[in-house]
């Protein structure tokens, strides 16, 4: 089982550098194709490595769900139809995240996350509302989640004695926010050049 999970995981490694060069030199098609096989590839290497942890390879299937749906992002429908896509994944690594690790967490520090997370909304509200319009009614309570997973690593880097789970889910979280805030901001704002590139 575990041989063929890296197997699934080596093809989406192969997959993945495929891809971005489909986005580096700006091919459509190709990039459209690839994309959702990238997610498909790691949901099945992480089904195989870990089927003890459902939440998290279904909640890969649902960012495939999600890349197939913004195939056509600038389809306001597919877009809403992908974002509720990742936020549902989303919402399942944070289930799966808070099964593994509430323990460590002292309870302060939620106390803390909670004021953290109210601060950075009301500042980035505006803020967003500027630039992505009425869309961001839709757009930050799926950032705020972003950004709830994120505070949530770095939360439990800080307070338990094994920092690498915590840092590696903050990492991960930070680089989620950048490409999702990349996105939106070229569907709704000003598109620019190579952009699946950098969002990748």
């Amino acid at each position: 089982m575990r041989i063929t999970g890296f197997i699934f995981l080596g093809l989406f490694l192969i997959a993945s550098i495929i891809h971005v060069v489909f986005c580096y030199q700006e091919k459509e098609k190709q990039r459209a194709i690839t994309k959702p096989i990238c997610l498909a590839l790691l949901g099945t290497g992480v089904a195989f490595l870990i089927p003890q942890y459902p939440l998290v390879y279904i909640g890969a299937y649902c960012g495939l769900l999600g890349d197939i749906f913004l195939l056509k992002k600038k389809d306001p429908i597919m877009f809403m139809a992908g974002g509720l896509s990742f936020t549902a994944g989303h919402i399942l690594y944070f289930i799966q995240i808070v099964q593994l690790y509430s323990f460590s967490i002292p309870f302060y520090a939620y106390i803390i996350l909670v004021a953290v997370i109210t601060v950075i909304t009301l500042l980035l509200y505006k803020k967003f509302k500027n630039i992505f319009g009425d869309v961001v009614v839709f757009g930050l309570p799926y950032l705020l989640l972003l950004l709830t997973l994120l505070c949530l690593g770095i939360t439990l880097s800080a307070t338990s004695n094994n920092h690498w789970p915590g840092a590696c889910i903050a990492i991960g979280y930070f680089l989620f926010f950048c490409s999702d805030c990349l996105l939106g901001f070229t569907n709704f704002k000003q598109d620019i050049k190579r952009r699946d590139f950098y969002i990748m």
